[in-house]
């Protein structure tokens, strides 16, 4: 019975049948790509399962690695790009107007949210088991009893906390990223630039220091600010209004002074002292019977 041909022999037939009616390997790959039969369907899947190791080849090729690193690129940022516009879409929670902006808006944890859409992506699952064996103590914890002493069992706890503090960082770090990039592509993104803005108004933040934040995308614009803080105080008095038309709110009232002093007064500028009072709504927690607050409305 004669001996098979090798492989290597079997591949040399096959490339001399190719020089010999003029076909490329390359006219072969788009005749199987573009191919409705099924016959040629095993010759494409096994282009799918090399192709990994066709890319590392192409790349380390001498005249083929600046066009595979090119097309490489190419094909990474059309991903993001898309990921990106997706990312921008109203239904992300990202879009904060500061015109309307409310309190509710603000308390929403928009990180956790923003974390939690970005590790829909086809890697999560390796993020999500890195994760799991750095935030896990349970294992560590069995382990750590057959050791001798304290001390394992403690260095292993400080790991475990240190890797879960190292990992939330750097999740913050890509959310305050993509959060900037969203923006420089949707302006309407800007729930954590509202926040930040709203902040630095809070803490008393110099113009130009917001200024410098607003153009390096990380906060609003003071005007949007101001915008921002209008529509939260209207919401603010509204509640509070309501709130002392049910009788459990308590109103503290305290007299101030203030001392509008002139750098140089004369007779037409003169300083100005003025008296008023303040009063702080403390909500009262525990009243059920509403009859207890019939004297407060006779008062």
């Amino acid at each position: 019975m004669p001996t098979p041909p090798s492989r290597q022999t079997c591949i040399e037939n096959v490339l001399q049948g190719l020089q010999t009616n003029a076909v490329s390997l390359w006219d072969i790959i788009r005749f199987v790509h573009s191919s409705k039969e099924d016959t040629h369907q095993a010759a494409w899947e096994s282009l799918e399962d090399n192709c990994g190791a066709m890319l590392s080849m192409l790349s380390k090729g001498l005249r083929t690695k600046d066009v595979a690193l090119v097309q490489a690129f190419d094909a990474v940022t059309k991903v993001l790009r898309n990921e990106m516009v997706e990312l921008t879409q109203e239904d992300s929670r990202l879009h904060f107007g500061a015109s309307t902006a409310s309190a509710s808006q603000l308390d929403e944890s928009f990180v956790r949210t923003l974390a939690l859409k970005l590790r829909q992506d086809p890697g999560a699952g390796q993020h999500e088991g890195d994760l799991g064996e750095i935030g896990g103590e349970e294992g560590l914890d069995d382990e750590a009893e057959g050791e001798s002493g304290e001390h394992p069992r403690k260095w292993q706890r400080t790991n475990t906390a240190d890797g879960r503090n190292t990992v939330i960082t750097l999740i913050q770090r890509l959310v305050v990223c993509a959060c900037i990039m969203a923006q420089n592509t949707n302006s309407h993104c800007n729930v954590l630039q509202s926040i930040v803005g709203i902040f630095c108004h809070s803490t008393g933040t110099p113009a130009r220091v917001i200024d410098v934040l607003s153009h390096a995308g990380l906060s609003i614009s003071a005007s949007s600010i101001n915008n921002a803080v209008d529509s939260l105080s209207k919401e603010s008095a509204s509640a509070v209004k309501k709130s002392l038309q049910t009788l459990q709110t308590a109103l503290a009232y305290d007299n101030f002074d203030i001392d509008f002093k002139t750098a140089q007064p004369t007779v037409e500028h003169q300083s100005t002292f003025i008296s008023s009072t303040s009063a702080t709504a403390i909500p009262l927690f525990g009243i059920t019977d509403p009859a207890d607050l019939e004297c407060l409305a006779q008062i």
